[in-house]
């Protein structure tokens, strides 16, 4: 039987679950040291480096990823970061940070060997609002989408893909409904979503390639959520998923814009609560979430042919450190998990998938999957 789905990844906060390494294996080495309460975490696209952002000391350290999967700290690193950095992506070339104090965003180009160069000229770049701490690129890598939580605006920046700089789109910042806290991008379309958690409302824009300038679709707003936090998309912007007060929800999406609950949403496992954080890896083959606590757990799912979740056999997967983020590479589907109270980050082996199944799995994934 052929597998016609993809797979989430999500971590609840719980105290059971299998033990730590049957869908993964930690490589050696790891857990790796890093900065003072590491955060966000990222990857580049071509799967050869990995930064890590360290809130209270405001650096961010950066490790190259060997063949097996091991982490070699950048010879440089850790690199210094503004006050209140909060939120770290990459295009590959450059390293984005928005810094929440300052209400600015800094931009780092990647250079030899990973090293983190700060020369982008104009860089730390002004937000345009409050308290900036969500960061989102759009699937061209043109445009960086900036959310401001405390002004209840976004900032829609081009990026020179030369020097790193960034041009504010015209009109830009944006209003939209307030508290935002989270921004999503489609993966096929300049299309992406904000999660505004005070009004508690997820906001669905088209943006124009060429101006820059976002345009909420013809649908209304998707209503009526509890405190949205965290977004997602699936690969074919079929389906957004998305964080409600640690409650886990799909949603379908029409060719409109217009946002419906699926099915089987809300999601919730025996035992499990507070999904943190939920992102869908670059490769599309995983949600990856975040949850706060010393004992999570790594829930695997299955996305369904009609967007539904199911739970993948052999899931969940107990969490031996205090991880808060977790990324896949983008290339090899290897997990690395941030572990804010060990100030350390984890790197683990990911399970090989032959036509949609994990290997040692089939039976029993057959046996669950109609």
């Amino acid at each position: 039987m052929k597998c016609e789905g993809i797979f989430a990844a999500v971590v609840f906060l719980c105290s059971s679950g299998i033990a730590f390494g049957q869908l993964y294996t930690e490589v050696s080495g790891s857990p790796y040291p890093v900065g003072d309460t590491p955060g966000e975490t990222a990857v580049t696209p071509n799967g050869s480096y990995l930064y890590v952002n360290n809130e209270s000391d405001n650096t961010i350290s950066g490790f190259r990823i060997e063949s097996d999967g091991t982490l070699s700290p950048i010879k440089k690193s850790p690199f210094t970061a503004d006050a209140n950095a909060v939120s770290l992506v990459t295009d590959g070339n450059f390293v984005f940070v928005a810094n929440s104090s300052s209400n600015t965003i800094s931009v780092f180009r990647i250079a030899v060997a990973g090293n983190l160069v700060d020369d982008v000229l104009g860089s730390p770049f002004a937000s345009g609002g409050s308290w900036p701490n969500g960061l989102a690129l759009t699937f061209s890598k043109e445009h960086l989408i900036v959310v401001n939580s405390s002004s209840g605006n976004f900032d829609v920046f081009a990026i020179n893909a030369s020097s790193g700089a960034l041009t504010a789109a015209t009109g830009s910042p944006f209003v939209t409904a307030s508290g935002p806290v989270a921004a999503a991008a489609s993966q096929v379309s300049h299309r992406f979503a904000i999660a505004s958690s005070s009004a508690e409302i997820v906001t669905v824009y088209d943006l124009d390639p060429v101006t820059g300038i976002p345009t909420p679709v013809s649908a209304p707003p998707l209503t009526g959520l509890d405190t949205p936090t965290r977004l997602t998309f699936d690969p074919s912007e079929s389906y957004l998923y998305s964080v409600n007060d640690g409650v886990l929800r799909g949603h379908s999406m029409a060719a409109n814009g217009a946002l419906n609950e699926l099915a089987g949403s809300p999601y919730s496992q025996p035992g499990c609560s507070s999904v943190y954080d939920i992102e869908l890896s670059t490769t599309g083959s995983r949600v990856l979430a975040i949850g706060w606590g010393s004992t999570p757990l790594l829930v695997i799912f299955w996305i369904r042919p009609d967007g539904d979740l199911e739970i993948f056999p052999s899931s969940p997967i107990v969490l031996p450190y205090s991880s808060v983020i977790v990324t896949t590479d983008p290339v090899s589907e290897s997990v690395y998990l941030s572990n804010r109270f060990d100030d350390s980050v984890t790197a683990m082996i990911g399970p090989v998938f032959a036509d949609g199944f994990e290997s040692g799995d089939s039976a029993a994934w057959s046996s669950t999957v109609p």
